[in-house]
């Protein structure tokens, strides 16, 4: 009498489980497939002097994220770069706090950003240690990228700004005069 009852519970047990799978392949089956669209920027990399400070970005692509299966944009595009900040000056250290990028047209006016997106800013993850002279620091940014850059050929240049604080950096050196005592 015991094996029926148990023939039952396992055919329960099967019955749920084909139910969950079938619930799984549906599920599947409702999530959109979303992929990565990546433009790249060229020069693939470009260096800038600002002041005494040499900034290079590096790998600048943008990147948004796409449904494969209808076309459409499910996260706007955004700027992504390597930037390498070089301090050049044999007299001053600087502590760089942050940065913005800005994007140009053809014509040189601003390409503005849509109004629900975040200010294209960015802050030094490690702004405060100090820059000695011929050091260099290095983060990768994700900047939001406005859409009317990708139409038509549109961009033309992007402008960098950094902010940092300039310290004045010097080394001396004096001679101590001893003698050894015997």
């Amino acid at each position: 009498m015991k094996r029926p009852h148990a023939l039952i519970l396992w055919g329960g047990v099967l019955a749920l489980s084909a139910g969950a799978t079938s619930c799984s392949q549906q599920d599947r089956a409702a999530v959109p497939t979303i992929e990565d669209k990546s433009f790249t920027l060229t020069p693939a990399v470009t260096p800038v002097k600002i002041s005494f400070l040499t900034a290079e970005l590096k790998d600048v692509q943008v990147v948004e994220r796409v449904d494969r299966e209808t076309g459409k944009v499910t996260d706007p595009p955004k700027l992504r770069a390597k930037l390498t900040v070089k301090n050049t000056s044999s007299d001053q250290a600087a502590l760089v706090v942050s940065g913005r990028i800005d994007y140009l047209d053809v014509e040189g006016r601003p390409i503005p950003l849509a109004e629900d997106r975040q200010d294209p800013s960015f802050t030094f993850y490690g702004y405060q240690e100090r820059l000695d002279p011929g050091e260099d620091t290095s983060q990768s940014i994700e900047v939001p990228f406005p859409v009317a850059g990708l139409k038509d050929r549109k961009l033309r240049d992007i402008g960098l700004e950094l902010s940092y604080i300039p310290i004045p950096y010097r080394e001396e050196s004096a001679r101590i005069s001893v003698s050894l005592a015997r």
